[in-house]
């Protein structure tokens, strides 16, 4: 069986470099499979060494630590596993495609459904196991079928109704995602095009810029998680190289050099604020990658 220290697919890499907030230290092995047969010897290799994997997209929704991870992290994006088709009014994504470059394509196609997603970072595959979205909108509300592959390197082909989808939540956590099918409905490109930047312009003007991993928090049932923390009065607060946005409390932005350990004490300092001022308990939306503690993400 091959080494995997051995495979030159496979090797220390700084998660800074692979994630959209900046910091992380090295995965202790990297993979970038280029076929749902690769995936699935990756996963069976890992299984059999009692390997921890992890799953990354675009890692838009990664908080990883400064030490690194232990194990196997799956990078997603080769073309083979980013492919979009169309096939009448089913599209259909490999899990590293960029939810973005889908939406273009469906709105390009007159196909409706997506576009109220516009505006979300990631990939397909990310966005489906957190059930991603904004406005009430989230993007297993248009699935028809999910690929996706388990621990033992067994391809699954689950249908809609096989699938459980809640808010920031899925029952695909626990797999990796290689692809999923849309069915979405005839609409005009134009008129979509509109809509779509009207939500993008609303969503820019309402959201910081910047190195960030997008809400750090999901919002409790009947309050916005943004709006707690900024009447808890922690707007622009800041520690080491992260800060609270001044223009949504529930971004957190890296804006020099920032560590893991100075994200985890901004939260930590964010949700007891919360608890104690209004006995509401914060849950995060965001994956906390460390070797310590619950793994969220891990297989």
């Amino acid at each position: 069986m091959q080494d995997f220290a051995a495979d030159p697919l496979m090797n220390a890499c700084p998660l800074s470099e692979l994630t959209s907030v900046g910091f992380g230290g090295p995965a202790e092995r990297l993979a970038r499979p280029n076929s749902v047969a690769e995936l699935q010897t990756l996963l069976r290799e890992a299984r059999l060494r009692q390997i921890p994997v992890r799953a990354l997209g675009r890692g838009t929704n990664v908080f990883a630590a400064d030490e690194g991870v232990r194990g196997l992290v799956i990078a997603m994006g080769s073309p083979r596993l980013s492919r979009i088709d169309v096939d009448g009014r089913r599209l259909t994504a490999g899990a590293g495609a960029p939810l973005r470059q889908v939406i273009r394509t469906a709105i390009d196609r007159g196909l409706a459904g997506l576009e109220g997603l516009v505006g979300i970072p990631g990939s397909v595959g990310g966005a489906l196991v957190m059930n991603a979205g904004a406005a009430g909108k989230a993007v297993g509300d248009r699935v028809a079928a999910v690929t996706a592959i388990d621990r033992n390197g067994t391809v699954r082909r689950l249908d809609r109704s096989e699938i459980t989808f809640g808010y920031r939540r899925s029952s695909l956590r626990g797999l990796i995602v290689a692809e999923a099918c849309f069915e979405l409905e005839r609409s005009e490109p134009g008129l979509l095009r509109r809509r779509a930047a009207d939500l993008l312009r609303q969503r820019r003007m309402s959201q910081p810029a910047g190195r960030s991993a997008g809400c750090v928090c999901k919002n409790p049932p009947g309050h916005s998680a943004g709006q707690l923390i900024d009447e808890a009065g922690l707007k622009g607060t800041r520690v080491g190289g992260m800060v609270i946005s001044d223009r949504h409390a529930n971004f957190f932005i890296n804006v020099d050099r920032a560590t893991f350990d100075d994200a985890s004490r901004l939260i930590e300092m964010a949700r007891r604020r919360v608890l104690r001022r209004f006995g509401i308990e914060l849950e995060l939306e965001v994956d906390m990658w460390m070797d310590r503690g619950p793994q969220a993400g891990t297989l």
